[in-house]
């Protein structure tokens, strides 16, 4: 992983830190992080947070037990947190669906790209793959 990605997923393990000091959660199970510590940690956020956010902190956290070889105790019971926490999402969370891109902005970024420049031709490029498929 590169440093800038696991610089963010240090921010996750920052948050379950500070979840285990508030909630005094002794050293020996916050990392490598007992699985009952992961299912609290997850469940804290029920209602707060959106469950793609629960999942993100979960995906993060065991990215960062592999990069620094520690054992990943997440199992069976932190599944359910994580589909429980999905099924409490709060509407407030939730993002409405987005308009799709049409044919009129991709001619605005035409439009307003300079093709003499690496990263407008390369963005423009992205662009069209994403919209044509």
């Amino acid at each position: 992983w590169a440093d800038p990605t696991l610089a963010n997923y240090g921010s996750a393990v920052d948050w379950l830190l500070t979840f285990c000091t508030a909630e005094g959660v002794p050293k020996h199970f916050q990392l490598p992080a007992d699985e009952l510590v992961l299912c609290a940690f997850t469940a804290s956020s029920t209602g707060a947070h959106a469950g793609s956010t629960a999942r993100n902190n979960i995906s993060a956290l065991k990215v960062w037990h592999a990069a620094q070889n520690a054992e990943w105790k997440g199992g069976s019971r932190l599944h359910y947190v994580l589909d429980g926490v999905d099924h409490l999402t709060s509407e407030s969370s939730k993002q409405p669906p987005r308009p799709p891109i049409s044919s009129t902005m991709l001619r605005a970024l035409y439009d307003g790209s300079d093709f003499s420049d690496p990263r407008d031709a390369v963005v423009f490029a992205a662009a069209c793959v994403v919209f044509w498929g």
